[in-house]
């Protein structure tokens, strides 16, 4: 069924918002569930968001494309939408209205009106009230309004302020607003009927209402008494109210609509539709009978000299003159608060825009001449301040520095910085002669740097840089260069710290934890001092690639040196290799010592754990010889030996050392030979028995059987074939490896 009202009087529209499409709410004008309405210009209506549920929700009132035709302001929250609703202006280019929740923690929402907002139409034609739910996505509820031209009507706007205990009230409260004849309240009659106003937000004791009385007898000439009854919001019972003391008597202002124009059209403002002009060359003053301006309104209270509300721009002002220095708008101001201010300005929307701005300052100019926002202060005090949140500035920033060269320039003490110093630096701190600079790019190798500069006092020219940069990539590494070129990255780098930890001094890959490449020119690399300055270590290089190291005492004088070229030598101290712990004598080694040949590289003198003194012989016989085989010298190959064969040869040579695992305590010709021949010392030796037992201490000689020895007892045969001396014993008719002083004869 289609709704449709016509309404005469002052209304009163109020606005809801939604939460995820909630059907449980809908809209009503001035407390009325309505499709279509009709209303006159210059009427005043209530808009209300009503909910039928306890349920919390999200929605948004207003209008399409911003077509208000009016004035949709004075959002209100009543206590049924919960104690943690809220309303919030929506300005898009899509949309005009009210953002609503109602939604409540300790108090939850309760069925009635949540939230309403006036609406003062002003414009004839049609437009809808449209209720959307959360993020403007469904359309729940509208109203489709037409706009009339209007009459006077009888409704007046009415401010007080209410004072409870001295003290301005604040809060939601309901009033009565009665009409009376006389002052008196024993005596005074009541003239047309009563008006209630509930949950009416008193600010500061401050109040408005629009009040329509809505009767003949109401303004009929004779004086009139407004009686105000007051109670807190949160009350339903009726003897709650008190009578504000006094009565306010209504003054009249007689034919003041008429003052527009007059009969004859001679009025000082002409109406035109809806609306007014005024061709007075004069100044107008308000509240002053000497205004110095074309508007001129003072106001000595604590209240606005001027408020302007509108949903685009409240206050406008356009300086016309293209010469002067005298803005467009100025603001003075006397007090001296510390947050005081001659022009302020405010974002009220707890969810803004991302540009939403309180100040905003543009400079239509298409050269570098003019500023957006400028500020100045004559004493040592903030030429801007900033607090909270983030700052942005697109462009150079100059501090102390009129012309900045990169996003932001600081100046110390000017030298005229030329731009062909700088390369890729997007932070420069000059001072005279010295420069500071940041430079960063992700898609570059140097990925982001600092810069130290210094200049020629008097040309401003570069003399040096020294660059720190950070090397991107798998291998990130911190590099330090020096040089006279501007673009850091080609002056040479002196210092590499790896992501791994590497140091590198003159190497920009260094592969140890401090790598140090010499620059070839003969000079020292490295240098350690002690506590009292004197050299301890020094690392030199001759030029062709040849070092020398040298530790030196506290007098200087060199203890050690070690060379690739000249000679090294040990001049202070016992040495020790190995784990010998103090070292007692000059040389101290633990494990076997080898001696190369200097000119072929091959071994020549092995010192072992071994008993024996061994040297390497070839041996004729192809075949493998075990450890403790007696050899002989073999008169058919020179510089040979063979395996022993005849007893008592004359031609003992020794015996194959290494059986049972013990090795040689003096090897000479290591690895050149077939196999090393003991010729003195202790070794194990394959011994004969079988015709005479083996004591210890009995002379031994070869025998018959190949590579074997046994006891000599033909003591003239034995002469100049010893072999040595038997330090075990051997049972009769035995074979085996004892042990055997070799002791040639």
């Amino acid at each position: 069924m289609m709704r449709t009202t016509t309404i005469s009087a002052i209304l009163v529209l109020a606005l809801a918002s939604v939460a995820s499409a909630a059907p449980f709410t809908y809209l009503t004008i001035n407390g009325e569930a309505l499709d279509t309405i009709t209303l006159k210009t210059g009427q005043v209506c209530t808009v209300g968001v009503v909910s039928t549920t306890s349920t919390p929700y999200e929605a948004n009132v207003g209008f399409d494309d911003r077509v208000v035709l009016g004035i949709f302001d004075q959002p209100r929250v009543t206590r049924l939408a919960g104690d943690q609703a809220s309303i919030t202006e929506v300005d898009k280019t899509t949309f005009y209205g009210y953002r609503c929740i109602a939604e409540g923690y300790l108090m939850t929402p309760s069925p009635g009106v949540h939230f309403t907002i006036k609406y003062r139409p002003n414009q004839v034609g049609e437009t809808d009230i449209k209720l959307y739910s959360y993020g403007l996505s469904t359309l729940i509820d509208s109203i489709h309004v037409t706009i009339v031209p209007g009459d006077m009507g009888t409704a007046f706007t009415y401010q007080g302020r209410m004072m409870e205990d001295g003290n301005p009230a604040d809060g939601l409260h309901d009033f009565q607003f009665s009409l009376y004849n006389d002052a008196n309240t024993l005596i005074g009659n009541q003239v047309g009927n009563t008006i209630d106003i509930n949950d009416l937000d008193v600010i500061d004791g401050y109040f408005t209402v629009e009040l329509d009385f809505n009767s003949p007898s109401a303004f009929n000439g004779y004086a009139r008494w407004l009686q105000i009854d007051v109670r807190p919001g949160d009350s339903n019972d009726v003897s709650d109210y008190v009578a504000l003391s006094p009565r306010q008597e209504v003054t009249p202002v007689p034919y003041a609509l008429f003052a527009l124009d007059s009969p004859s059209g001679a009025g000082v403002w002409t109406a035109d539709g809806n609306d007014i002009y005024n061709t007075n060359t004069g100044n107008v003053g308000i509240a002053t009978t000497t205004p110095r301006a074309s508007l001129e309104v003072t106001n000595t209270g604590s209240s606005h000299a001027i408020w302007a509300s509108t949903s685009y721009i409240p206050v406008y002002a356009h300086r016309t003159s293209t010469g002067g220095t005298w803005p467009a708008v100025a603001g003075d101001c006397n007090s001296e608060a510390s947050s005081a201010s001659g022009v302020r300005g405010r974002i009220l929307s707890t969810t803004p825009g991302s540009l939403g701005a309180g100040v905003y300052g543009y400079n239509y100019g298409t050269g570098s001449n003019g500023v957006g926002v400028r500020g100045h202060h004559a004493g040592s005090g903030y030429a801007g301040y900033f607090t909270g949140g983030k700052n942005y500035f697109q462009g150079n920033v100059g501090i102390d520095e009129t012309s900045p060269l990169t996003k932001l320039h600081v100046q110390g003490t000017d030298r005229t910085l030329p731009v062909v110093a700088l390369w890729g630096d997007e932070i420069i701190a000059e001072d005279y002669t010295a420069t500071l600079g940041l430079y960063s790019d992700d898609r570059a190798s140097h990925g982001s740097c600092i810069t130290l500069g210094e200049f020629e006092d008097a040309t401003a020219t570069l003399k040096n840089k020294w660059g720190i940069y950070r090397m991107t990539g798998p291998s990130s590494a911190l590099q330090f260069s020096f040089g006279t070129e501007r673009n850091f990255t080609a002056n040479p780098t002196l210092l590499t710290i790896t992501a791994g930890g590497n140091v590198g001094i003159g190497i920009i890959n260094p592969t140890a934890k401090l790598d140090v490449k010499s620059p070839g020119t003969g000079e020292d690399v490295i240098s350690a001092h002690s506590s009292t300055g004197s050299e301890m270590f020094l690392v030199t290089e001759d030029g062709l690639g040849n070092g020398k190291v040298f530790v030196r005492n506290a007098s200087g004088e060199t203890k050690v040196q070690l060379a690739t070229y000249g000679y090294s030598l040990f001049k202070g101290g016992n040495v020790g290799i190995g784990d010998v712990g103090v070292p007692l004598e000059k040389l101290v080694v633990r494990g076997n010592i080898l001696v190369k040949s200097e000119s072929t590289g091959s071994d020549v003198l092995e010192l072992g754990e071994g008993l024996d003194y061994a040297e390497g012989f070839d041996v004729t016989e192809e075949a493998d010889i075990e450890s403790g085989t007696v050899l002989v010298i073999d008169s058919d190959n020179p510089g040979k030996l063979t395996v022993s064969s005849s007893p008592y040869d004359s031609k003992v040579a020794g015996i194959v050392a290494g059986a049972k695992g013990i090795g040689s305590g003096v090897r000479l010709g290591v690895g050149q030979f077939d196999y090393d021949v003991a010729l003195a010392g202790r070794v194990f030796c394959n011994v004969d028995a079988t015709e005479a037992a083996v004591q210890a201490g009995d002379l031994l000689t070869t025998s018959a059987v190949p590579g074997y020895a046994m006891k000599a007892t033909d003591y003239d045969r034995a002469r100049g074939a010893i072999l040595g001396k038997a330090m075990e014993s051997l049972e009769k008719g035995q074979k085996g490896q004892i042990l055997v002083l070799v002791t040639l004869q």
